[in-house]
Order: C-alpha cells, then structure tokens, then sequence
C-alpha cells in the first residue's frame, strides 16, 4: 500500500471518529463544537496527532474532568474495554473474511499485534461504544461493572441499525461491506472511505 494511501485514509478515519465523538457529546448536551470545528483541521496522517486533542476534550466532557481512560481500571473503564472488544472482533472477522491480512494496519503497527489493522479501522466506531456506556451509567439502578446485563447492552451494538451506502442494515452487515470497500480502497489508492452512519 502507498504511504501516502495509507495517510489520507488515516486523516479520513480520524475525521471521522473525531465526529462521531462529537454526535456523542452532542446527544449528552455536552459541548462538541470544539470537536466539530477540528475535523477540517485533521491532515493527511494527522501529524499533529489531532486525535489525541479531541480525545482530552472529549472524555473530559463525556464523563468528567476526573475520568481517565485506562485499560487496566475498572467500572467505566471496563465497560468501554468490554464494548470495544465486540467491535474490534467484528471488524477482525469482516477484513479476513475480505481476504486482507488483519495485521497489516494503516496507522496502528506492532509485531505482536495481530488486529492492526481492526485497530485503525474500528476507531470511528469507539464513540457508539461510548454513548452506550454513558446510557449504562446515566441509569440508577445500573452498575458500571460487566456482568449479564451490561454484557447484553453492548453485545447489541453490533444489532443496531445504521446506513452504508444508502442501505439500512444491522452494523455487523455494514462492517462487511466497509471491509469490502476498504480492500478496493487499498488497490485502487483511493483516499477516503465511507463510513456507515446512524439511523
């Protein structure tokens, strides 16, 4: 793959997370247009690491300026790692199942990292996770830890609606043809992909 395909379609997947982040602060009332206002400024394989700034931004408003996202932590923390587990899988299974090597990744390289590429492309989906685990928290009766309950509220994100190319399909069917398209993008140079996006 080009470096310099494999920039302008990591700019494309920043763009994009960055505002499905902000569609999340915005469902909460929180305030996104810091966030919208940076998804132009995001440039061919964001050099100055844009995400990183939204990020700060964005978990300070969704959860509170106390909140630190860690891997190893729990309540929070463990729902959000439970969540992107599902994704990161889902979006594993469509790029094999496309013929790509899950390990050959865009941005994300570790030679002990065997879902790179799952890794970069399930970056603009992290936000749907998070809105769903914000819901768990709002609700009183709910604790933020994994058990049953929480378990089945994140494994249906994979059920939920969204539109890829014009289409209304569950997100696993829509993951298919992102990986689909993502290989044509790989052969053919293109820069950007397109995104599935909620109903």
């Amino acid at each position: 793959v080009r470096v310099s395909t494999k920039k302008r379609l990591w700019q494309n997947t920043i763009q994009e997370k960055i505002k499905n982040q902000a569609q999340t602060l915005m469902h909460f009332g929180g305030n996104y247009q810091h966030l919208t206002a940076m998804v132009a400024r995001v440039k061919s394989g964001d050099p100055t690491n844009l995400e990183a700034t939204a990020a700060r931004h964005y978990w300070r408003q969704l959860f509170g300026s106390d909140f630190r996202r860690d891997q190893k932590a729990e309540g929070i923390n463990s729902l959000l790692n439970y969540g992107y587990s599902i994704v990161r899988a889902a979006v594993a299974r469509a790029i094999v199942g496309t013929g790509l090597h899950p390990a050959l990744g865009i941005q994300h390289h570790n030679q002990y990292n065997g879902l790179a590429l799952a890794d970069d492309i399930m970056e603009p989906f992290r936000p749907w996770i998070d809105l769903r685990v914000k819901t768990i928290t709002l609700d009183e009766d709910a604790t933020a830890e994994i058990n049953m309950e929480t378990k089945r509220e994140l494994l249906m994100i994979l059920e939920q609606k969204v539109i890829y190319s014009g289409e209304s399909s569950p997100l696993m069917v829509s993951l298919g043809m992102l990986a689909a398209d993502l290989k044509k993008a790989i052969i053919n140079n293109n820069k950007s992909l397109q995104w599935p996006s909620k109903e």
